[in-house]
């Protein structure tokens, strides 16, 4: 049986190599999170410290995890 992924908006503040706003599905916010950080870490190198913020795509409305 195939998983519903959900869409969310993953918008990187911090290192200034991350930052940038990337739309990826996902489990949950926490496994379309984990996605984009390890393409993050492949393309533009790895970091000790990032801040992001994680909004779900619902419908057409957008409501922020956190």
């Amino acid at each position: 049986m195939k998983e519903n992924m959900k869409h969310y908006i993953i918008t990187y503040h911090y290192p200034e190599s991350y930052r940038g706003t990337y739309l990826i599905q996902g489990k949950d916010g926490i496994d379309a999170g984990n996605k984009l950080q390890n393409f993050l870490k492949e393309t533009k190198g790895d970091t000790k410290d990032s801040y992001c913020v994680v909004h779900e795509v619902v419908g057409s409305q957008i409501q922020i995890i956190g």
